[in-house]
This record gives structure tokens, C-alpha cells and sequence, in this order.
């Protein structure tokens, strides 16, 4: 289920049979009790009806793909009050996903910011070989730079863990972030989890040739099966926001269940 911090209002994730237990807000630090699904907590959920699973609607393959892949990890996931319909087929409507409002001005920013700085690095890096004391400029803009990509690079990497999470409940274009602002800390702690999940999968790959120094077939079907399992992981750990997301036994028994339209379907990841 979801619910949202009583403090600062940022929606949470917890499995239903964690209600009543005593949590803590990635954003604000505050320390909350996990609410019981009944009429008096109805207002913090972001449910309508009883602890139920998802009645089926028309919707195509995908997103009853997607719903599965939620309920295996978080339980019954809150639905978005309107979910759009697909138009187009499935494998020609996910390459359209970023073309909405946000995900426009997303791409605008991600292209536009990087070129700006470096436009300006370069141009103070010009500017120093006339004026000898614009080097200072130069030095103090350079660190900069690569502060604010380090910033940069940490919100992208959130804002693609908040896409996952929106397509899981059954979104079909880019997150609309709008008015959402993450702190410092939440967004190392999601680059910390994507990091976690890239070592669970290609962990075995690394020791392997670590210890052995060749590159031959068990090599790469250590490296395809942490390819295959490498988008499943990902959506575990945006889900939970926490290295529960990792649970082996989980991640075998969700793949397991949503196996044919998960094999179709995982490669787009690597294309998007």
C-alpha cells in the first residue's frame, strides 16, 4: 500500500502486512507509524476499496504486465486516478514514453544544462589565456561544473527511479514531477540502491573473471543472466527504496511470474 508522510506529504511504500509498524521518511527524517487500512486512516492511503487485488480493466499486455510486476513486490500498488489507454501497439508506444510535458522538458534539461556548463567552462578557459587573473573565475567555475553534474547526474538518476515507479502503476509516459522536490540525501540514497542492484546482478561476472582472468562462455552467461535480471532488480529497489528490493527468492519468484511478458519486454529497457 501507500501512504503519505504526515510531515512532509512524501508518498511511501509498505507491504500491508507492515501495518502498525513504526517507520521513518527518507525526505524528512520523521518517524511514523505505518497506517492500518480502515476508515479512520482512510484519507492518508491512496487506496479507495478494501485490501483487495486490482480488478482487471481494459488495458493491453503491458500494463497488466506491469501490475504484476507491482504486486510481486510491494503488494497491491495505489493506482493513479486516471490510466491511460494505449493507441498504438505496445512495441511502438514505449519508444513515444518521453513525449509529454515533463518528459520534453526533462530531455530539455538534460541536454541543455551540460552543454550550457561546458559552453561556459571553455568559453573562462579562453578568456585566461588574454587576461592572466581570469584564471581564478575559471578554477571556481570549473569546481562548479562538476558539482552541479554530480547534482545533476544524482536527480536523473531519480527521476528515472520515480518513471519505474509511475509505469508500474500503470503510466505510460514520463513521470510528472512537477512540484516535487527531492532532497540531497534521498538522491544518493537511490543512486546508493541502483548501485546495490547493478553489483547483486553483475557481482558473480566480476568475481568470476577477477579470479579467473579469462573471457570465455561461463563469463558471458554470467553476464546475461545479470542482463536479464538487471531491470527486475531495479524495479525491486524503486518499489521498496530499500535493498529488500534485492531478495533473491523474490526477484526469482517475480520474474517467474510474469516470465513471457517479461522476456519480450526487458530488452526496451536497454533501449530507452
Amino acid at each position: 500500500m501507500q501512504f503519505r508522510c504526515t510531515t512532509c506529504g512524501r508518498k511511501l511504500t509498505a507491504d500491508d502486512v507492515q501495518a502498525g509498524r513504526e517507520a521513518r521518511c527518507p525526505q524528512c527524517k520523521n518517524v511514523l507509524t505505518i497506517p492500518k487500512i480502515s476508515a479512520h486512516n482512510a484519507d492518508l492511503l491512496d487506496l479507495t476499496g478494501p485490501a483487495a487485488p486490482a480488478t482487471a480493466t481494459k488495458t493491453d499486455g503491458s500494463d497488466a504486465a506491469y501490475s504484476q510486476l507491482a504486486n510481486a513486490f510491494g503488494g497491491r500498488l495505489a493506482k493513479p486516478e486516471e490510466v491511460p489507454e494505449r493507441r498504438l501497439p505496445w512495441f511502438i508506444d514505449i519508444f513515444l514514453y518521453p513525449l509529454n510535458r515533463a518528459g520534453l522538458m526533462t530531455l530539455s534539461v538534460c541536454v541543455g544544462v551540460p552543454l550550457v556548463l561546458q559552453a561556459v567552462t571553455k568559453f573562462l578557459g579562453i578568456l585566461t589565456l588574454a587576461f592572466r587573473p581570469a584564471i581564478v573565475f575559471w578554477v571556481l567555475v570549473l569546481v562548479l561544473f562538476w558539482g552541479s553534474m554530480g547534482v545533476f547526474l544524482l536527480y536523473m538518476n531519480w527521476y528515472v527511479c520515480e518513471c519505474i515507479r509511475d509505469s508500474a502503476r500503470g503510466q505510460i509516459r514520463a513521470a510528472d514531477t512537477i512540484g516535487e522536490t527531492p532532497g540531497l540525501t534521498e538522491m544518493i540514497g537511490q543512486a546508493l540502491y541502483v548501485v546495490a542492484s547493478v553489483l547483486a546482478t553483475f557481482g558473480p561476472a566480476i568475481i568470476y573473471h577477477a579470479e579467473t582472468r579469462r573471457a570465455d562462455a561461463i563469463l558471458w552467461v554470467l553476464c546475461g543472466a545479470a542482463g536479464f535480471v538487471l531491470p527486475m532488480a531495479l524495479l525491486g529497489v524503486a518499489m521498496y527504496e530499500d535493498v529488500r528490493g534485492l531478495n533473491p527468492v523474490r526477484l526469482i519468484v517475480s520474474t517467474l511470474k510474469t516470465l513471457p511478458q517479461y522476456t519480450i519486454r526487458a530488452p526496451f529497457c536497454y533501449l530507452l
